[in-house]
């Protein structure tokens, strides 16, 4: 997990926002810990997601530390949370979160820092992680006419999962293109859309 970590942040992009996807296709968290209507912890996202915390938002912005000899001591919280989820920088206090693929709800972290032989109050780091789901839909089109030569293909699955969708075979008509189409579920539901091509095969009379 910390070699994938690494290897996202590769991707990351730096903005103002608290919290940064390093993916340049999802939506930006509308949220700050000071708004009384969220009632989850520190940090929202949905499943799927991957959250990087600036060093202005990160551990070391809650405690002075006036020794730059420390050591930063954290630990699972929660019955869902995991070291391997979570990648401290312990220079600059920033810390990139890669939740499991199976977790739901409230994750909690807590640590201490260790300092010239001192430690500071236990502190707690919370996520929420979000399963929010999405429709997305599978068309097979006639090219030309854009007319669909079956009824779409309705499913579901978790915002920003990646999904993998196959061309089938349709009596009649010849696919275009057959390779696959891949993309992350997203909230907007025109994005949403797996679209495939065909061409009419003539009919020749025999």
């Amino acid at each position: 997990m910390k070699k994938v970590i690494l290897l996202l942040l590769l991707f990351a992009t730096t903005v103002t926002a608290q919290k940064i996807y390093l993916f340049k296709d999802y939506e930006e968290l509308k949220f700050t810990t000071n708004n009384d209507n969220y009632n989850y912890g520190d940090y929202l996202l949905n499943q799927n997601e991957v959250l990087f915390v600036t060093p202005e938002e990160g551990i070391l912005s809650n405690d002075i530390i006036s020794n730059t000899d420390y050591k930063i001591h954290l630990f699972e919280s929660s019955e869902n949370s995991s070291l391997d989820d979570i990648e401290i920088n312990e220079t600059t206090g920033s810390f990139t979160y890669v939740p499991n693929e199976n977790v739901v709800g409230e994750v909690v972290f807590k640590y201490y820092i260790e300092y010239g032989g001192n430690t500071t109050n236990v502190s707690y780091i919370y996520f929420y992680v979000k399963n929010t789901i999405a429709k997305y839909s599978i068309n097979y089109y006639e090219k030309g006419t854009n007319k669909l030569i079956v009824s779409p293909i309705i499913k579901s699955a978790s915002v920003n999962k990646l999904i993998t969708v196959n061309p089938v075979k349709i009596e009649n008509y010849n696919i275009i293109t057959d390779k696959p189409i891949t993309k992350r579920i997203s909230n907007e539901k025109d994005n949403n859309n797996f679209d495939f091509y065909y061409e009419k095969i003539p009919y020749t009379g025999i």
